[in-house]
This record gives structure tokens, C-alpha cells and sequence, in this order.
């Protein structure tokens, strides 16, 4: 009986050092995926924003007296680019990338946003608007523990749109 207790001695310390080891790679991943979601609810949040203050900004009362509701395209774009750049400061993001269009009448834009998965649907890449509107992809890099193990970090794409009238999709 001595014997058989002497050849088991180790085993487990080596399990426990297995255990621990699957331990961290699991608790990596746990905060890799919350960082990257916290990232992502950011980004269209911010995003949102910036749609939000260039259609704001850029309604054109003016023109509405020709019953056609308008957005002039120079006062939303500086307007939604300031409100996302406020933002990407307050963060302290240097690295993002983003892209504003807009649609001075309503219509359609082809490959944008450029990643399908970017709004909430991740159905398309083309957007359309029966009105006019603004539109924000917003791309940031979120640094990981884990799961961007040898490729840099994760980006996390973010779109937002909204129209004269409101929020039209995210």
C-alpha cells in the first residue's frame, strides 16, 4: 500500500499547474471578449452622437419651402467629424478610423458601411435613406490579452446613421 501512495506523489501539483494555466487562458478570454463588446457599445454610442449633431447641424430650413427637406452637406459633416473627434479625444483613442457621408437628399451609398458586420444587423454594405441623412462607420482597435495573440489588436466596427427626423439605424 506505501508504494502505490509514493507513485501517485506529484500528480497533483501537476494538475493543479494544469488547472491553473486553463484557468488564465479562459479568464484572458473572458476579458478580451468584455473589453471588446465595452468597446463596441462605445464606438456606437459615439458614433450615434456624431450622426445625431450632423443632421442636427445641417437641416436646411430653407430649402423646405420647396416642400424637400435638405441637409446641407459642409455644415453635418464638419459637425458630426467634431462631435467624433471630441469623443475619440475624451477616450483617448489615436488610432481609429472613420468615415462620414452624407445624403443631402435621401438615396443610396454603395460599400459603405465597408464591413457588413459594422451595424447591428450585419446583413449589408450599402446604405439608403428615404431622407436625408447622416451616416458614421467608426473603426477602433481594442488591444488584447489573448485573443489577438500574434495579430495586433481586435478592430471593432461601429455605424451609426440618422436622419432629419431622428435615428434612422445603427
Amino acid at each position: 500500500m506505501r508504494l502505490v501512495l509514493e507513485d501517485e506523489r506529484g500528480q497533483a501539483a501537476a494538475l493543479a499547474v494544469f488547472l491553473i494555466f486553463l484557468f488564465a487562458l479562459l479568464f484572458s478570454g473572458m476579458v478580451d471578449l468584455y473589453r471588446m463588446q465595452e468597446t463596441r457599445n462605445w464606438a456606437y454610442r459615439a458614433a450615434e452622437s456624431a450622426a445625431l449633431a450632423g443632421a442636427a447641424a445641417g437641416r436646411d430650413f430653407d430649402s423646405f419651402v420647396s416642400g424637400r427637406m435638405r441637409i446641407d452637406p459642409g455644415l453635418a459633416l464638419t459637425a458630426a467629424e467634431e462631435t467624433l473627434q471630441a469623443a475619440l479625444a475624451w477616450r483617448g483613442e489615436t488610432d481609429a478610423a472613420y468615415d462620414i457621408r452624407v445624403l443631402e437628399y435621401g438615396g443610396t451609398i454603395a460599400d459603405f458601411p465597408p464591413v457588413a458586420r459594422s451595424d447591428l444587423w450585419g446583413t449589408s454594405t450599402e446604405w439608403t435613406s428615404n431622407e436625408p441623412a447622416v451616416g458614421v462607420y467608426l473603426e477602433v482597435p481594442v488591444s488584447t490579452m489573448f485573443l489577438g495573440l500574434g495579430n495586433g489588436p481586435v478592430r471593432v466596427h461601429a455605424f451609426a446613421a440618422a436622419g432629419c427626423c431622428g435615428v434612422l439605424g445603427k
